[in-house]
């Protein structure tokens, strides 16, 4: 296969799933966690997440290597949330979980086709506040609530 015939988009695509990967990789290891939790703590749902995302990645990226570039392939919904978690691990500790979450949301729904940015916005404000008491009440786990805001 020529450099000019290969699936170039989600290629790179698939690279950026990886580095995302990595990213929330690199992040669950500035987890701080308790003695009280044996072998599974808090950082044990980031390094699921980062091995299943860059799992995923490699898969795109070697299915994109072996096949021809299709026709009317979309790199930007993708990228916008690549670009959300992306944000999500950069800006968690700075700004706190709730506005993250409110921010992910808002650009995943914008990458999945929506319009609406106000009802994004409430609905995001809406489901992090709920997993944000979830995870603090129910689970006893400590979310960040940045910096800004201590």
């Amino acid at each position: 296969m020529t450099a000019q015939s290969r699936n170039w988009p989600e290629l790179l695509l698939g690279l950026g799933i990886v580095l995302a990967g990595a990213i929330i990789g690199w992040q669950a290891t500035s987890v701080k966690v308790a003695p009280i939790y044996a072998k599974v703590g808090p950082a044990a749902f980031l390094w699921f997440a980062a091995a299943l995302l860059i799992g995923c990645g490699l898969i795109v990226a070697w299915r994109a290597a072996a096949r021809p570039a299709g026709q009317g392939f979309e790199l930007r919904g993708p990228m916008e949330i690549l670009l959300a978690l992306g944000l999500a691990a950069g800006l968690i500790n700075l700004i706190g979980f709730i506005p993250v979450a409110i921010l992910v949301f808002v650009l995943t729904s914008h990458a999945l086709g929506s319009t609406q940015i106000v009802r994004d916005i409430i609905a995001g404000l809406i489901l992090s506040i709920v997993a944000y008491l979830v995870f603090a009440m129910a689970l006893g786990l400590r979310l960040p609530l940045g910096e800004v805001f201590a």
